[in-house]
């Protein structure tokens, strides 16, 4: 047998023999036509390292390039002779040790070519230990990176607990989020602060997939673990200084805060670049909208958010989404829209049931063109003796300090 099988030991780590997927070698001595005959039996093998007499790479030469050379005119009759060495390959060269995103990293720019390239692998002695090409790297990095998509996506759901349908002791909360890239930037957060007080937000960070999710994770983190009693614009404040701090202005979201009391129906709110929030009372539907407008979280580290406030009556009910719900396409290229969805929320009735059967209907089997989250809140009221301390109700009124 001219080829010899290397047989590699245990991998440890994220070491670049993980990915190897060659391990035949051929002297340097071995005639041309000897080694094609080889080959032609073995059919899986695609390159072999040429090495020396104490087992050092010299090259590669590729099955491809092999009876490549060997098919033309006279091939066979001018190089079944000669040596392999003749015919050899130069090939970049990898310790065994080297960590394959280290490796990935320094071989970029050529594993953005469609030509399929191999490397060789050599051990402690400077010994051949295998061969690895672009494509082996490749598939390996996609299947990581699929199962850390996987792995981020189930704990951002259990961050979010899946889709919401809570209720809030005197509201029912319902809500959604659906991700473009299996995780995503979009965000939201339900949790009890009182005894009749629930702090509701919904925020849309920028960007898409793992390194949005990071930062949805992060939020999550500090919106749970903040002390209420220092008021929502502290909280909002104290979001923009961490963001600021940790993505230095390279990462921003935008949000809707909320806190709201059951026993009154009172709801301060702030709108920090978001304006995707509308109120329906009766069959009437307008946007909850301040008289200034907040930029958005993680942009300016004076930032100074205004809230506002009004007071909800029983049956009123408030709808937030991110962008990523009305900007979706159909499979004419037309945009879900805003007032497809206000339409929905105008008719009243189980308005999120109806809007997943139409969102799903619409969007049929094309992807989602952005991550697309939806809250819904039904304000049913309090009693009587809760609503003699409620005050005027104006739909924007500036000027609290919560």
């Amino acid at each position: 047998m001219i080829l010899k099988l290397y047989s590699p030991g245990i991998t440890k780590g994220q070491s670049i023999q993980k990915v190897a997927s060659g391990f035949y070698s051929v002297g340097q001595t071995v005639k041309i036509a000897d080694l094609a005959d080889s080959l032609a039996q073995m059919s899986q093998v695609m390159a072999v390292a040429v090495v020396d007499r104490d087992g050092h790479s010299l090259g590669i030469i590729t099955r491809v390039n092999l009876f490549g050379l060997l098919g033309r005119a006279f091939g066979r009759e001018v190089l079944g002779k000669k040596t392999v060495d003749q015919i050899l390959e130069p090939a970049r060269s990898f310790d065994t040790s080297d960590n394959l995103f280290f490796v990935s990293e320094k071989l970029h720019e050529g594993l953005d070519k469609a030509l399929i390239t191999y490397y060789l692998l050599r051990g402690n002695s400077g010994r051949f230990e295998g061969i690895f090409s672009s494509q082996d790297l490749l598939l390996y990095i996609s299947h990581v990176v699929q199962t850390d998509i996987e792995l981020a996506g189930h704990l951002q759901d259990r961050l979010m607990r899946g889709g919401l349908d809570r209720d809030l002791e005197g509201a029912q909360i319902k809500g959604f989020s659906l991700y473009a890239k299996g995780v995503g930037g979009d965000f939201y957060q339900v949790q009890k602060i009182g005894k009749t007080q629930w702090f509701l937000t919904l925020c849309d960070v920028s960007g898409k997939g793992v390194a949005a999710s990071f930062i949805t994770a992060l939020l999550w983190g500090l919106i749970r673990m903040y002390d209420f009693s220092q008021g929502m614009k502290n909280l909002i404040k104290k979001l923009n200084e961490s963001i600021i701090e940790s993505f230095q202005l390279e990462k921003y979201f935008t949000g809707f805060f909320i806190n709201f009391d059951t026993a009154s129906g009172r709801l301060v709110w702030a709108d920090m670049g978001h304006s995707h929030a509308y109120l329906r009372r009766g069959d009437r539907v307008r946007p909850l909208r301040g008289e200034k407008m907040n930029l958005p979280v993680g942009l300016d580290l004076n930032l100074d958010p205004f809230l506002y406030q009004t007071v909800l009556k029983p049956g009123e009910e408030l709808l937030v989404f991110t962008d990523g719900l009305v900007e979706q396409l159909d499979a004419q290229g037309q945009e879900y829209g805003e007032q497809r969805l206000l339409t929905h929320f105008q008719a009243g009735g189980d308005f999120m049931e109806a809007l997943i059967h139409d969102f799903t209907r619409f969007k049929n089997d094309l992807a989602l063109h952005d991550d697309t989250t939806v809250l819904h809140m039904v304000y049913q009221g309090c009693p009587v003796r809760a609503f003699r301390k409620t005050f005027h109700n104006p739909l924007a009124s500036p000027g609290i300090s919560v």
